[in-house]
């Protein structure tokens, strides 16, 4: 059963009631995820777990749980929130809130190539922490260089130097990563090149994991760095996230359509 999120056992949720017990949430205006077009129904919960979607009224069978009219609300699918920045809070340092009160049920972080780092360790202490959201991580390009280089990050990395990067890639895939992300237009992702981030993002396909990317450029070289994502994801053979697409700067305002769709018959 798709996890939903509903505003009436969020609200309980927030206030420290316990989730024990049977709910019906009824005459709400529900999108169930599927494309479908959207009905007038509800859910039945059970003990924290979602035991019916239904159409219409409540189900009859429903008399001895508590019922809660949603009258001019809405059921959905919880949210993803695929560019976060908050992977300390999903281990107690702030109740997730925010996140929960906008309808957000999972969040993806380790984004700009800047990750928590070694991967298995940190979903463990957000295994353990039980968060009330999922949260899924991408493995930071940025972390990795970090480690590898130290402090000396202003140059490619060498042969050998790439080869440790992955070999952490393929241990942050084993560990559970999503992918790998970078922060190109900032230190230390704007140092590497081309062809070295083809080399780490190679290493994320055994995963079925994507490349991430907060592009090196969102003014004048906004299409240069466009195209340069694309061919990262072509040559490693995965798909592509841009984090962050936009014309940031009066140079390239009005050139949008030119970042929809392919720009050249090799992209």
């Amino acid at each position: 059963m798709k996890r939903l999120a509903w505003a009436a056992l969020l609200l309980a949720l927030h206030t420290g009631a316990h989730a024990a017990g049977e709910y019906v949430l009824f005459n709400a205006t529900v999108l169930d995820g599927t494309g479908a077009a959207p009905f007038t129904g509800g859910v039945v919960v059970t003990d924290g777990t979602i035991r019916e979607v239904f159409a219409g009224d409540a189900p009859a069978d429903s008399g001895t749980a508590q019922h809660i009219d949603l009258h001019g609300l809405a059921i959905a699918p919880g949210f993803i929130d695929v560019h976060n920045h908050s992977p300390n809070a999903v281990i107690g340092l702030g109740g997730l809130e925010s996140q929960i009160a906008q309808g957000i049920t999972t969040l993806l972080v380790g984004v700009d190539g800047n990750s928590p780092w070694p991967v298995g360790a940190y979903l463990d202490r957000v295994q353990a922490s039980y968060p009330l959201v999922n949260v899924g991580l991408f493995v930071g390009e940025g972390t990795l260089r970090t480690r590898v280089i130290g402090e000396d990050v202003d140059r490619a990395a060498t042969d050998a130097e790439i080869g440790r990067m992955q070999a952490m890639v393929d241990r942050a895939c084993r560990e559970g990563a999503f992918g790998l992300s970078t922060g190109l237009e900032y230190a230390p992702g704007k140092f590497a090149n081309t062809d070295e981030l083809v080399a780490l993002a190679a290493h994320v396909r055994a995963c079925n994991g994507i490349y991430v990317t907060h592009m090196r450029d969102e003014g004048v070289g906004m299409l240069d760095s466009l195209d340069e994502a694309i061919e990262i994801g072509r040559r490693a053979g995965i798909g592509v996230h841009i984090s962050h697409i936009k014309m940031g700067y009066p140079a390239v305002w009005g050139r949008a359509d030119e970042a929809r769709g392919p720009r050249r018959p090799d992209n």
